[in-house]
């Protein structure tokens, strides 16, 4: 059994707009994520927490090429803690936690924009424990 469990995840913003300027090219251009999170305890709940994952698509830094769809979103998820004394639990809710939601919200964009004049879209992939440190969050109670 895993030490963190997704109780919850609702989408509180979400927006795909269509680039119609775009153009099908030989390659498809590098797509650089611009991403927020948050964590905090769920005031009241024992080993609850909420992770907060804002998440934005940037055309490459190269500039190089256009992207076919403008895409940004927010996700909030709750997530149990099923080993309270665990000394990593923040780690924990950075890492995992942000890449469960992050994962969830590539499926909603490839889904929606799947009915699009470009076809389906998929976010690329992020490496959340590179990440973790730019995750911010009020001290998980110990």
């Amino acid at each position: 059994m895993g030490l963190l469990q997704l109780d919850q995840y609702v989408f509180s913003k979400l927006r795909v707009e269509t680039n119609f300027e775009h153009k099908l090219e030989s390659l498809a251009p590098r797509v650089n994520v611009q991403i927020q999170a948050g964590l905090e305890p769920v005031e009241g709940v024992e080993s609850k927490y909420r992770v907060t994952l804002e998440i934005s698509s940037l055309r490459a830094p190269d500039g190089a090429g256009t992207l076919p769809y403008d895409v940004a979103f927010q996700v909030v998820g709750q997530f149990s803690v099923l080993e309270p004394s665990n000394p990593d639990k923040e780690k924990l809710l950075r890492i995992n936690g942000t890449s469960i939601l992050y994962s969830a919200a590539r499926e909603m964009v490839l889904i929606v924009t799947s009915r699009g004049p470009w076809g389906p879209y998929l976010l690329p992939t992020v490496n959340f424990q590179a990440l973790s440190k730019q995750v911010v969050a009020p001290a998980v109670p110990g």
